[in-house]
């Protein structure tokens, strides 16, 4: 993963934006349980004497209300000849082991990517209004593609949860 300018890296084959992370409206419902599951775990954790437990959940519970709050910046994803640019980072080709489209709209329209590195993560693209099948044909001719590979189970968590 390199930084980079879409110019240093190939020509632009295609070109959109994406939010930088899924933004999940949550309603005032949510919030209440939400809440109640917070404060019964701070709770426990003061009954059972672990303070550091019950400090963290409230930091967190309190981090991830402010962080709600805001909306999430669009990034630019770039296909190039080269590679794929996500942002300002660009993975080569050869720096990809699998890709993988799940499609099923309205709700998930996602490409991953796997690196080579072992220790890296699966990059996770979303497609918005664009043509997965044209993406489909565009990496399969430089990356292998992954049959059968479905949604990884933090997003599935996240998505049901509307974390």
């Amino acid at each position: 993963m390199k930084k980079s300018q879409p110019s240093d890296f190939g020509q632009t084959i295609l070109h959109w934006e994406m939010p930088e992370y899924p933004h999940h409206e949550k309603g005032k419902t949510w919030f209440f349980v939400a809440g109640i599951i917070v404060l019964a775990i701070i709770v426990y954790a003061l009954i059972i004497a672990e303070y550091s437990m019950a400090i963290v959940f409230a930091l967190l519970a309190g981090v991830y209300y402010i962080l709600h709050n805001e909306t999430p910046r669009n990034i630019t994803v770039n296909i190039t000849t080269l590679g794929i640019i996500v942002d300002k980072d660009f993975f080569q080709f050869s720096d990809i082991q699998h890709f993988w489209i799940v499609y099923q709209p309205p709700k998930i329209k996602v490409l991953y990517l796997r690196p080579v590195k072992r220790m890296s993560s699966d990059i996770r693209i979303e497609l918005m209004e664009q043509n997965p099948m044209v993406i489909r044909n565009l990496l399969k001719t430089q990356i292998k593609e992954l049959q059968g590979e479905g949604e990884n189970l933090i997003d599935k968590m996240t998505r049901w949860l509307r974390l």
